[in-house]
């Protein structure tokens, strides 16, 4: 993986957050049974809390109906569901400011006409190799909460967003801890892998 300016600059962009739930949010795994089965993780809840805070819509697409993902945005409020990946994705908000996690050939078509197109470790081979960014996490496992890092710290806003969130939670900031967790988010650029 490696970096480039122009992803970093995609990353400023970012305002809107498209997760395809099958591999992105969840990961990916069914039962026999046919039922969904997968798991998700409470840091990519989380995540999604981060991203919302910060003043981004964040939706989901799934080949799941809205009621079936219930339990994701019944955790989360203010998160929105798309009927489809394609269509919907470019109806719902400017594409110029969607940064969408997918990790799959359904959610392909869809990544490549937003502005950052990312995948977790785990996204198939094709998707992999266009994506604008591959996480170090997989689908299910922190691959959202990793990406809503990245951005807001790309974008300079990590600690005012975690500040703003710790305030609405009723926690206090105060005291010089809050500054050595900045210290440490601006060390942690470095680590972002980039691909184009």
């Amino acid at each position: 993986m490696r970096e480039t300016l122009e992803a970093a600059e995609r990353m400023k962009a970012v305002s809107a957050l498209v997760i395809g739930v099958e591999g992105g949010l969840i990961d990916g795994l069914r039962s026999l049974g046919g039922d969904c089965g997968g798991l998700y993780s409470r840091v990519d809840l989380l995540g999604m809390e981060l991203a919302l805070t910060a003043g981004w819509r964040v939706a989901l697409v799934s080949d799941q109906s809205a009621e079936a993902l219930a339990p994701i945005t019944s955790r989360v409020e203010g998160v929105e569901v798309l009927a489809s990946r394609g269509q919907a994705v470019m109806d719902w908000v400017d594409l110029g400011q969607v940064a969408y996690l997918g990790s799959d050939l359904a959610d392909l078509p869809a990544m490549l006409t937003c502005r950052l197109s990312v995948t977790p470790r785990d996204g198939v081979l094709l998707v992999r190799k266009r994506a604008d960014l591959i996480l170090e996490t997989p689908g299910g496992r922190g691959a959202v909460r990793e990406l809503v890092e990245r951005l807001l710290t790309v974008q300079g806003r990590f600690c005012d967003v975690l500040k703003a969130w710790y305030t609405a939670q009723g926690m206090s900031t105060e005291g010089g801890w809050l500054n050595e967790l900045e210290a440490e988010a601006g060390g942690s650029l470095s680590k972002i892998g980039f691909r184009r």
